[in-house]
């Protein structure tokens, strides 16, 4: 029989996780009902509120996956009430916004994240979408003059392609406009062809990655960070794996990382190959860098 001293230090010792702890397995594992359950209505020390919005904008990014636009959206708004700045969860309210037609939270979030980096792309072309859907065809032209479709996974690029093509049947009409989109869609189309001539190099090239030092910045609970390391390993790349959370030293290196590249936003992953770096689970940069044999 343990004596009570013993019974009382197993107690002590057998304390449970804190929310943000629990929270981090359960969306490692895919259980968003209970992420939310251990994170709603939960108080964080300054220190804590980024790490928790990110796990939360994490949630919210699976949960759109998921077509749960709901959860989705209130896993977005409880990572903005701790990180007013937060990208992911920015950029997942006006996705959410957007696909219930609520048009003018969708500009808030998507203007919102567009202030963090006005010259980044990705947020460009999502609040483009969102004046398409509203009928601003000016608006949108305008919002995609300035968009390097090189920067733009083959996806975006497709997207990009098909917001500029609708603005531009919609405002044939107007001649001022249809000019001002015909000279958008001839640099877009130069720029298609550019990038098609660099695929097309990169084909017929050997693998530019072989050999590169490659190292995977990303935490225990990100989703995305699996994927990545996953798709690499099946493309027998070897890597370094790093947590920004349990190193500090990683966390100190790969903002140092991004000063270099003049971004300072943004999530995990983040992929370092050979001094390159590639930014979110992105299949298209991968499969640049590391083309199948």
């Amino acid at each position: 029989m343990l004596s009570l001293p013993v019974v009382l230090a197993l107690v002590v010792g057998a304390s449970p996780a804190s929310p943000l702890e629990a929270a981090k397995v359960h969306l490692a594992a895919g259980k968003l009902d209970d992420v939310l359950f251990d994170l709603d209505g939960k108080t964080f020390p300054p220190a804590e509120r980024p790490a928790a919005a990110a796990v939360l904008a994490e949630a919210a990014r699976s949960a759109l996956e998921s077509k749960d636009l709901v959860l989705a959206l209130q896993f977005a708004q409880m990572a903005l009430r701790l990180d007013k700045n937060q990208p992911l969860a920015l950029e997942t309210g006006a996705l959410t916004s957007l696909r219930q037609k609520q048009f003018d939270p969708a500009e808030d979030y998507a203007d919102r994240w567009i202030a963090l980096d006005p010259k980044a792309a990705a947020p460009r072309l999502l609040r483009a979408e969102i004046s398409l859907e509203e009928g601003e065809w000016a608006k949108v032209i305008s919002l995609t003059r300035e968009v390097n479709a090189a920067k733009l996974s083959q996806a975006d690029r497709a997207r990009l392609v098909s917001v500029v093509q609708a603005a531009t049947k919609e405002l044939g009409e107007r001649e001022s406009a249809r000019s001002e989109a015909k000279t958008l869609q001839q640099q877009l189309e130069v720029q298609m062809a550019q990038l098609e001539r660099a695929a097309s190099t990169a084909r017929a090239m050997p693998v530019r990655a072989q050999g590169q030092k490659v190292i995977v910045y990303g935490t225990a609970w990100c989703g995305y960070c699996s994927k990545a390391k996953a798709w690499l390993t099946a493309h027998q790349v070897q890597f370094e794996s790093k947590d920004i959370e349990k190193e500090p030293e990683a966390a100190e290196e790969l903002a140092a990382k991004k000063r270099r590249v003049g971004r300072r936003q943004g999530g995990v992953p983040v992929i370092d190959v050979g001094g390159e770096l590639v930014f979110g689970f992105d299949v298209p940069a991968l499969e640049r860098l590391f083309p199948s044999r």
